[in-house]
Order: C-alpha cells, then sequence, then structure tokens
C-alpha cells in the first residue's frame, strides 16, 4: 500500500503479536511487535517491479513502483467484491496473470465491514492479486464507519477521501456514502487538488456512481448536489475518466467529453 517512487507499505497480520520482518532485494526490514504489521521499505527503484517475502510466514508477494516522471501504466479497475468470493478469486487469478502495476477498488469490498470473516475470506479469495501489486480502495457503503476498515487500509490523508499520483496519472478518490462524507470539505478538497494537478491524464473515483443508467435509487440523480458538483470540476478540469461502482453490472457513458465507466 501506499506506494510511492522510492518506498512502500507492505501491510499483513498475525495470529499473535509477533516482531514481523520484510525481505526485499536482499535487505531486510522489520517492524515492532504487533499484530497488525505496515513495515515501510525505502531506498526502492522507481518502475521496477520488487519481490518480497514477509515472515513469519515466509508469504510472498511483488509490487511496482511508479515512474517518477513519465512513463506507462497499467492498471486494474474492480469493485463490489462483496460475497462473490468464489467469483473473486477466479478473477483475481486471471488479473493477477497481467501483471498490473497495481489495482484500484470502487468500494464495497466485502458485505459488511464490521465482520472480520468478511476481510479474512475477502483477501484469502482476492491474495493472487493483492499480491501482485498496490491496491488502493474507495469507501464502500458496506465499508462506511467501519473501524477494521481504517485500521486495514493506510491511505493518504484525509484517507476518507485522497489523492494519489502514478507517472502521468494521478488519482482523485472519493467518499460518496451519503450519511458519512464531509459534504462540503470534500469538495472544496477536491476543487484545489484538481486545480493544481499537472497530470496528463486525471482519474477520479467515487462508489456511488454520478452518471449512471439504473434506476433513480442507484445515483445521484441530475437534480443531486454531488451529481452537479463534482460532475462540474470534473469537466472544468478535464477528467480523462470517472471509476464508478455500487450498480453490480457494467455501464460506459459520456458526458461532455467525460467518460463514465
Amino acid at each position: 500500500q501506499a506506494v510511492e517512487p522510492s518506498k512502500a507499505l507492505v501491510c499483513f497480520e498475525t495470529v499473535e503479536e509477533v516482531e514481523g520482518a520484510v525481505l526485499v532485494e536482499g535487505r531486510r526490514v522489520t517492524g515492532p511487535q504487533a499484530r497488525h504489521h505496515a513495515i515501510l521499505v525505502e531506498g526502492l527503484k522507481p518502475a521496477t517491479r520488487h519481490d518480497f517475502v514477509v515472515s513469519p510466514g515466509e508469504l510472498k508477494g511483488a509490487f511496482q513502483t511508479p515512474p517518477e516522471g513519465d512513463g506507462e501504466v497499467f492498471f486494474v479497475v474492480w469493485g463490489d467484491s462483496r460475497t462473490y468470493f468464489d467469483r473473486l478469486a477466479k478473477i483475481a487469478t486471471l488479473a493477477a496473470a497481467d501483471r498490473p502495476d497495481f489495482t484500484v477498488h470502487s468500494g464495497d469490498l466485502v458485505d459488511d465491514g464490521d465482520v472480520e470473516e468478511d476481510w479474512d475470506l475477502f483477501f484469502k479469495a482476492a491474495r493472487p492479486l493483492l499480491s501482485a501489486g498496490a491496491l488502493w480502495p474507495a469507501m464502500g457503503n458496506h465499508e462506511a464507519g467501519s473501524k477494521i476498515y481504517t485500521d486495514l487500509f493506510h491511505l493518504p490523508e484525509p484517507e476518507r477521501w485522497y489523492t494519489f499520483r502514478w507517472g502521468p496519472a494521478q488519482f482523485f478518490v472519493l467518499d460518496s456514502n451519503y450519511e458519512m462524507r464531509d459534504q462540503a470539505a470534500q469538495h472544496d478538497w477536491l476543487k484545489r487538488e484538481l486545480a493544481a494537478s499537472k497530470a496528463r491524464f486525471k482519474f477520479a473515483m467515487t462508489h456511488y456512481p454520478v452518471v449512471s443508467g439504473s434506476y433513480a435509487g442507484f445515483s445521484f440523480g441530475e437534480e443531486g448536489r454531488e451529481f452537479a458538483g463534482w460532475r462540474s470540476l470534473f469537466e472544468e478540469h478535464k477528467v480523462t475518466a470517472v471509476l464508478q461502482g455500487h450498480n453490480h453490472n457494467y455501464q460506459r457513458h459520456e458526458r461532455n467529453g467525460i467518460v463514465y465507466i
């Protein structure tokens, strides 16, 4: 998680409190005694795939670091994995074979964000894909308010919404949960970040769709403040695409030059 050109967090959990360690390119980096481990590995080479081994357990994985400047970017978008763990395991294996640089998840990773067993099943099913690169999630309605979610994922501030850069692309990950979000603060943040962005490609990600072909209950609606506010910012700053979830189907729309997937 939190992968940058020269550093990354390797996160894992153990049954008991132990000293965790990550072996990367012959270097062993240790962390404090804990059950939840988030070990920072620094001094990495940009635009490079790094293999690692986690101990205890000797579990293997890999991740790609982004380029420092321009370069190619290849990522997988997925979402609403929920309770479909058998399907997820198959798709994760297929997607991992393509070795994406990283993945972005549009939310609803699990059915109930407060149930530890759901997360155990998610990580088990998604392991092939999660062992191949960084995961950048958006918060879905099934994770809203979940302490487990905020404990598991180490995201840029302010965490409920955030941005990250990957070579020529910048991602703006939003919190679309009606009852949880601080609407004004998030809108002002998005406006500032989009205005400051010099990225060649800009991708926004939100769980609830801003543009949708489904019935009204699954979208903000033409009159919704979020629809009008976010969409006007996407158009003003020429966002490349908006990546959306929640509807459990595939849709592709284009409005005023912006692609909504």
